[in-house]
């Protein structure tokens, strides 16, 4: 199996035609290729929900997202190419976060956190997943975090640990935590205390944290939580400091809805996460929220305004409208994968290089299941993603199913054909049934249950993969 192209970002903040608004005020894994030589491995779970199944000793450029990992065994040989660690036996391994709490509840120092492991034993997979081309990303929460002490009133906004802050490093106006901060640069995030990134003290405790995750454990680079709740500036300034390879941030709010229905023009939401890519100089890439929210309103069930909601608080304010759940369940509207100027509509219709495409992940599907992909439609959504352009993730549940076969003949037609983040789109239908495209002259794909045959003429094309409602070919 092969892997999927992307490239580091930091150094090469090369734009696109982007339309750029004024600043938005405002430890997870997968695994794809950086660039053509470096493998990348990022996450939408913390490191600390990672336990590797038991590993053998192959090395291959095979990629996977491992957004979540359980426990699992296997002689598959898929399962060997994905994991080709040198090890026989099974890691636990983890990190802490600020404290002693575990997942996404601040930043910390690794400290041993039980049954996940130490910091030995996550010092030493990081170096596995090096000796195997293998770049790896911490999922690090810098909005927000949760206290050791409370205050004087009995609210908890004192940290202990290396990073002993007071509430003056708490933002002044979430009225849950009595911070004695400046107001916050972005929105709140009502379960824990949002951090006043405008302190000079915070700042530097941060770049020093970052630092010494990127020196002492060797990660490559982040998967930033809950970006929207703080300026994009501050984000600059942090990857400026610890140059990281690749950096993806988690910006997550409601597409635009009329009466129930999703609207057709998504350019604010997209916009909304371009300016907030924009407000950190390109130092940084977006997961493509816009294009999973459009994937959905096709194939299978969408959530309303309503039900896609902030994801404030415990990302879990979702309700369904089951007129609209029906609804899109019995039509086609594969119309809405091209915006007003043929484009794609997502943010990789107008920032490509920067644009993280997926159709789940840890918060949206697995356990959480807060926006599930339509089921029995993952593989319309993957035929997307691997042949258009940004740099697609691939969902590790989805990877150990019986869509693995599938995702592979995916990959490998990406990756022979050489599509990657800026790669072109012509989009040639977009109609009820059927979305069809060519990608970088060398790809064509449809998907949807109408017919689509890329053009014939001085160039031939073969049938490279296929499956229920989606088709993909390459020029030969």
């Amino acid at each position: 199996m092969s892997t999927v192209s992307i490239e580091p970002l930091l150094h090469h903040s090369v734009r696109e035609n982007v339309r750029c608004g004024p600043k938005y005020k405002a430890f997870k894994r997968c695994s794809l290729n950086c660039s053509p030589n470096h493998k990348l491995n990022f996450s939408a779970r913390s490191f600390c929900n990672f336990r590797p199944p038991k590993a053998y000793a192959l090395r291959t450029s095979a990629a996977t997202d491992t957004t979540l990992v359980e426990t699992v065994e296997s002689t598959d040989v898929f399962f060997r190419e994905t994991f080709p660690l040198k090890r026989t036996e099974t890691l636990t391994v983890g990190c802490n976060v600020l404290g002693k709490w575990i997942l996404h509840w601040g930043v910390s120092y690794v400290d041993d956190v039980g049954r996940y492991g130490n910091i030995d034993e996550l010092k030493e997979i990081v170096k596995i997943f090096h000796e195997v081309n293998m770049k790896t990303l911490g999922d690090v929460v810098l909005n927000h975090r949760c206290a050791e002490y409370k205050n004087q009133n009995g609210i908890w906004n004192i940290f202990g640990g290396r990073l002993s802050w007071d509430d003056h490093a708490v933002v002044g106006d979430d009225p849950h935590f009595q911070g004695r901060g400046n107001k916050s640069s972005g929105d709140n995030f009502h379960a824990a205390p949002n951090i006043d990134h405008s302190q000079d003290f915070v700042r530097k405790d941060l770049i020093e944290w970052l630092r010494w995750l990127r020196e002492e454990i060797g990660y490559d680079g982040w998967r930033l939580d809950f970006v929207r709740g703080f300026w994009g500036g501050y984000v600059k300034e942090y990857l400026e400091a610890s140059e990281p390879f690749f950096a993806v941030g988690e910006y997550w709010d409601s597409l635009s809805y009329t009466y129930g229905e999703m609207d057709h023009n998504q350019d604010a939401h997209r916009q909304r996460i371009i300016d907030w890519i924009s407000a950190t100089s390109g130092t940084a890439g977006a997961f493509d929220v816009t294009t999973k929210g459009i994937l959905h309103s096709h194939p299978g069930p969408q959530l309303s305004s309503y039900a896609a909601n902030d994801l404030l608080g415990w990302r879990i304010a979702f309700t369904y409208r089951p007129h609209v759940f029906m609804q899109t369940l019995e039509r086609c509207e594969y119309w809405r994968l091209s915006d007003q100027k043929g484009k794609p509509p997502g943010v990789v219709g107008w920032w490509p290089s920067r644009a993280v495409t997926f159709i789940e992940n840890h918060d949206t599907g697995s356990t959480q299941g807060h926006w599930r992909f339509p089921g029995g439609k993952e593989m319309q959504g993957y035929a997307y993603i691997l042949t258009h352009p940004g740099t697609p993730s691939v969902f590790y549940d989805h990877i150990f199913s019986h869509y693995q076969s599938e995702i592979a003949a995916l990959i490998s037609l990406r990756n022979r054909n050489k599509i990657h983040c800026r790669s072109t789109v012509q989009i040639t239908k977009a109609e009820r049934d059927v979305y069809a495209a060519i990608i970088g002259e060398k790809v064509a794909m449809k998907i949807g249950p109408g017919h689509y045959e890329p053009p014939s003429g001085q160039q031939r094309w073969s049938l490279a993969a296929e499956g229920k409602d989606y088709k993909a070919w390459e020029a030969s």
